[in-house]
């Protein structure tokens, strides 16, 4: 390494946290309420029979934020199938969450508009993948609203956010036990 590398090496190291520039966060399809009235044509009843709306924000991270190099979110998630659904191996098998940032320092409500599309002020950062069909033997029969069957399985992401560049896991249980995965993470460039 010659002495200028190692200078920046040396250098880039002593940064032990950074501001973030943007808001940080992903998408959701949050249940229903009155708040979300203007969005009301949008919403659909999932397969445990919650009605939900999609394209709120959930914000990891609000801008200006200083990070610790370690600093990582945890999202977690319970998905839902119909128990008729033919497609819950494939789902499993692929599993996206997108990615967004914004230019605000207070976090909006929504993040897409009632088309799917970001919001003025707002873009697609990249997309998180994961093979989860491991957790195929995890699901299990639930019962929702009006004695209504599905299959549900929950697991978590973690998004490491305080160094460089993101990166990204998968914990879930199985029986029991804890178990952590690799996410891959994936550029706007190539989710278009």
């Amino acid at each position: 390494m010659n002495r200028e590398g190692a200078s920046i090496w040396h250098l880039t190291r002593d940064v032990k946290s950074r501001a973030v520039r943007y808001t940080y966060g992903c998408n959701l399809e949050v249940e229903y309420n009155d708040n979300y009235r203007e969005r009301m044509f949008n919403c659909y009843t999932d397969a445990s029979g919650v009605v939900r709306v999609p394209g709120a924000f959930s914000p990891w991270v609000i801008k200006e934020t200083v990070l610790e190099d370690n600093f990582y979110h945890e999202l977690t998630y319970h998905y839902v199938w119909e128990t008729t659904s033919r497609t819950i191996w494939s789902e499993l098998s692929n599993r996206v969450i997108n990615i967004y940032i914004c230019d605000a320092l207070v976090a909006p409500l929504w993040i897409l508009d009632t088309q799917g599309y970001p919001m003025p002020g707002a873009r697609h950062l990249c997309a998180v993948t994961a093979d989860l069909s491991g957790l195929y033997s995890e699901l299990t029969l639930q019962y929702g609203f009006n004695g209504r069957q599905y299959y549900g399985v929950q697991y978590s992401v973690l998004i490491a956010l305080g160094g460089t560049q993101l990166s990204a896991r998968i914990r879930w249980y199985q029986a029991g036990v804890l178990c952590e995965g690799p996410a891959t993470i994936i550029p706007d460039v190539f989710t278009q």
